[in-house]
């Protein structure tokens, strides 16, 4: 079975075996990560028969990234390689293929000057956001609050000296 182990987090040392489709999210998702980071839906990952994970990203605000690279179009997380979705940083567990457990090439691969057939991609929703406003929403609404907890004390300050 695939597993994925969450490196860094809140969530940091747990394991999520992975039994078929799953959409890593802040909210309402398979898997709920406690980040701000993290987007309400952020990727989907697909584990497929050989070991490896499927990974695309739902139109991320901070991106999804397979190892260093920034995943744009579905890319495959090989057992080993780390996933990070926000500050979030997941590991996929398993042993990278060996030469031995690898798939013999095919007969098109083999042929020089020939292009290999396309891998198999899956039609992942485009969610189209605007950019900078959701973002500055997240900072007012703390902002806000915070100046709001500070007059609530400073009257209740107020009113406990003038009663005195």
């Amino acid at each position: 079975m695939t597993e994925l182990e969450i490196v860094t987090g809140p969530l940091a040392g747990r394991r999520v075996p992975l039994r078929g489709e799953v959409t890593v999210g802040r909210a309402d998702t398979d898997l709920e990560l406690n980040d701000a980071e993290v987007s309400r839906a952020h990727a989907v990952l697909r584990p497929r028969p050989d070991g490896s994970v499927e990974v695309a990203d739902l139109g991320s605000t901070n991106g999804t990234y397979v190892g260093e690279r920034r995943a744009t179009e579905a890319t495959l997380l090989e057992p080993g390689e780390q996933l990070r979705v926000g500050s979030t940083v997941l590991r996929l567990l398993g042993s990278p293929p060996t030469a031995a457990h690898a798939a013999p090439p095919t007969e098109e691969r083999a042929v020089p000057h020939q292009r290999a057939p396309a891998p198999a991609t899956f039609a992942v929703p485009t969610v189209r956001r605007r950019r900078g406003v959701r973002s500055a929403a997240l900072l007012v609404a703390p902002t806000v609050l915070t100046f709001a907890a500070i007059a609530a004390t400073a009257i209740a300050l107020l009113v406990y000296f003038v009663a005195r």
